[in-house]
């Protein structure tokens, strides 16, 4: 028998780093926004909703949403076949 007994999480192959705007820059607003996302058998991801927000008026949920659709993945895994499986992302924002 080959493949994974029981189910195995999507596993982020490639990640783009969100993008900070010039308000949210100017208001010093920092932190994790929380997504969730349904990650496709193929990796890709479908369905983004945020779960913690940290700015829903200057448009840094937004660019978590943006690149949390950028975001690749191993496919997650039941019974050794790939299947949509819901995972979370934080997506942080920090000044420096």
């Amino acid at each position: 028998m080959t493949g994974d007994v029981g189910g195995v999480a999507p596993d982020v192959m490639r990640e783009e780093p969100p993008k900070y705007i010039a308000a949210a820059i100017r208001d010093q607003l920092q932190g994790d926004v929380e997504v969730e996302v349904i990650v496709m058998q193929d990796g890709s991801v479908n369905n983004v909703r945020v779960l913690r927000s940290i700015d829903p008026v200057d448009g840094l949920d937004a660019n978590a949403v943006a690149a949390a659709w950028q975001t690749t993945f191993k496919p997650g895994t039941l019974n050794g076949q790939a299947v949509p499986m819901v995972t979370t992302l934080d997506l942080t924002f920090r000044l420096h």
